[in-house]
């Protein structure tokens, strides 16, 4: 949601909302604007929080009806094929991690579906009873859904998706059988890339696993990691960040970084975050980024988690900030230290959205 918003404010914001007649169809939208409504039209996640309609409605998006009269209005035009990909949790170690920690180990082999079309024949051809799905069960859903689309959806369904997970099917098989008489081409399991997958950083075990349990899995509180502790891996990793943003001109980074080795350097524990700080100022927008570090507490076996903070300052309007997680590096951080500070924030986040993993920062 914390993207969906950032890119509602960008492209609805009260000029644009001048500019629009009331009510305004698809058709009086500039191609942005129906790029971000189709996309919230198609997110299974977007519809699953309570205050979508508030969102929509606070920047001037008629918000009286339902999702499915919603799609019509301003979902996807253009003819694309519809396509889904099938996945069970045990195909992603991240994702059988996620099981456990919410107690759901009989989801390991339950169909999560990702589309990049929903359909109303889905409805039909899969009956749910809505007393089955309360709050707590999706919300386990969601915990583990999430690795799936960090490590592998993205790398199949560009732009924006959907997904929904059927327990009350027998296994991928049905769902396979189902999706593909609603004139779905399923994607074949050898084009997901799962083997792609990064080993975690470190291995917080049991331990973890027990804090998931009686904390929920993102309840946990974390601490700043010292330089002196990252892994060789996360070292490259930063060592990449300060490269690509100095040469692509983002003041401040190298000077940052220096002070955090410094700190590690002087026989300091604690730790600095974030590891390096870039600043880049722009006609239209001033952005900052930094590269973040921190340990879940769990104790000394804690797993180590790095993510970006960035934050996009609109000149005489509004600030921006959201948490990035990846899966290759660099070529998000080459994206990122190119990023367009002449324009919107939509033009500024677009060539990183299929690059990085968003949350609330």
């Amino acid at each position: 949601m914390s993207l969906y918003e950032m890119l509602l404010a960008a492209t609805f914001g009260p000029q644009a909302r001048e500019s629009l007649p009331t009510p305004f169809t698809r058709d009086d939208l500039d191609p942005r604007q129906r790029r971000v409504l189709a996309a919230i039209a198609a997110s299974d996640a977007a519809w699953a929080y309570g205050n979508l309609w508030l969102t929509l409605s606070d920047h001037g998006i008629e918000a009286g009806f339902d999702r499915g009269e919603f799609t019509q209005a301003f979902g996807d035009a253009t003819g694309e094929d519809k396509r889904a990909l099938i996945l069970r949790p045990r195909q992603a170690p991240a994702a059988v991690d996620a099981a456990h920690a919410v107690g759901r180990e009989e989801w390991l082999d339950t169909p999560f579906v990702f589309l990049n079309r929903w359909t109303k024949g889905i409805e039909s051809a899969i009956p749910e009873d809505p007393d089955d799905f309360p709050s707590e069960v999706m919300s386990a859903a969601r915990v583990i859904a999430q690795p799936l689309m960090a490590l592998v959806v993205r790398h199949q369904l560009v732009g924006s998706y959907s997904w929904a997970f059927y327990p009350q099917l027998d296994g991928p098989a049905a769902a396979e059988t189902v999706f593909a008489e609603l004139g779905y081409t399923l994607l074949p399991p050898d084009l997901t890339r799962i083997d792609d997958e990064p080993a975690p950083v470190t291995s917080g075990g049991d331990d973890q696993r027990e804090a998931g349990e009686e904390e929920g899995a993102g309840a946990r509180q974390r601490e700043c990691v010292p330089f002196t502790e990252l892994t060789p891996s996360l070292r490259a990793d930063l060592d990449a960040f300060v490269e690509c943003l100095a040469e692509g001109g983002w003041s401040e980074v190298r000077q940052s970084y220096a002070f955090a080795k410094g700190m590690a350097d002087g026989g300091g524990s604690g730790g600095v975050t974030p590891l390096a700080l870039g600043r880049r100022f722009g006609t239209a927008l001033h952005a900052e980024v930094g590269f973040h570090v921190e340990r879940a507490v769990d104790g000394d076996d804690g797993g180590l988690m790095a993510y970006l903070g960035l934050v996009l300052d609109e000149q005489g309007g509004e600030t921006y900030g959201a948490r990035l997680a990846w899966h290759d590096a660099r070529p998000l951080f080459a994206a990122l230290a190119g990023i367009n500070v002449s324009g919107s924030v939509v033009d500024a986040l677009e060539p990183l959205t299929d690059l990085a993993c968003f949350s609330r920062l």
